[in-house]
């Protein structure tokens, strides 16, 4: 299993590859750490976004995978947003691995 460090890692990449986004955005992970993407950069930081995606590490590894719909994962409450959650959406290219 990907630890914090891995996946950040994939998603600076990602997000490398497909340039900055309008928003900045935080994937809260709770005891197991964070992931900020603003300004096109990628940290742990616990910095503001714009909108913040709360989510269990495990859970978001299988979103990751295609094993969890992001619709069902937010409907189910195994996802909470802060912010507007269209804009959420355009997280989908630099999480799906």
């Amino acid at each position: 299993m990907a630890d914090l460090a891995e996946v950040t890692e994939q998603i600076r990449a990602r997000v490398s590859a497909a340039g900055a986004l309008a928003k900045s955005y935080k994937l809260d992970f709770g005891d197991m750490g964070k992931i900020r993407i603003a300004d096109g950069a990628v940290s742990n930081d616990d910095g503001p976004a714009d909108c913040t995606i709360h989510i269990d590490f495990s859970d978001f590894l299988s979103l990751a995978k295609g094993e969890l719909d992001p619709m069902g994962a937010f409907m189910s409450g195994k996802m909470k947003i802060d912010g507007n959650p269209m804009d959420a959406l355009a997280l989908q290219p630099v999480l799906k691995g």
